[in-house]
């Protein structure tokens, strides 16, 4: 069976751990938990990626288990071909789509309808969350 993160902590010295090597604030090399990742685990595998696709698609494959954003996990794991992993701790909260345009100015038309689409189409639980199928 396949497992897709969240990791356990107890997990990390019995399965190779697929690392996403692009953050600076989340090395390859370390996993970190809780909502304000006060909790680090060092992890070890034999695949480092700057792309969650291709980290996924060796899980898929049984290279290891990862940790990843549920918007890159979740077709997966609603087809079968991975499955979660329960937590003790919190996963790392990664914040939110944010759109960001210069103070005291109204943005332009087209800016402000492009904001109110991403609003509509992800409002407070976007098409991707595992917990939305559940609610469904």
């Amino acid at each position: 069976m396949i497992y897709v993160a969240p990791l356990l902590s107890a997990f990390r010295a019995e399965h190779d751990c697929l690392g996403f090597s692009i953050l600076s604030a989340a090395p390859a090399h370390e996993w970190s938990f809780g909502e304000n990742r006060e909790t680090r685990v060092a992890v070890q595998g034999p695949l480092k990626a700057n792309n969650g696709d291709a980290l996924v698609a060796a899980a898929v494959c049984g290279l290891g288990i990862l940790y990843e954003p549920e918007f890159i996990v979740a077709d997966p794991i609603r087809s079968g071909l991975l499955e979660p992993i329960s937590l003790d701790q919190p996963t790392a909260d990664l914040g939110g789509i944010h759109v960001a345009y210069p103070p005291g100015r109204t943005p332009p038309a087209k800016v402000r309808v492009m904001i109110d689409f991403l609003v509509e189409a992800f409002g407070t639980t976007p098409p991707w969350s595992l917990s939305r199928q559940a609610a469904d």
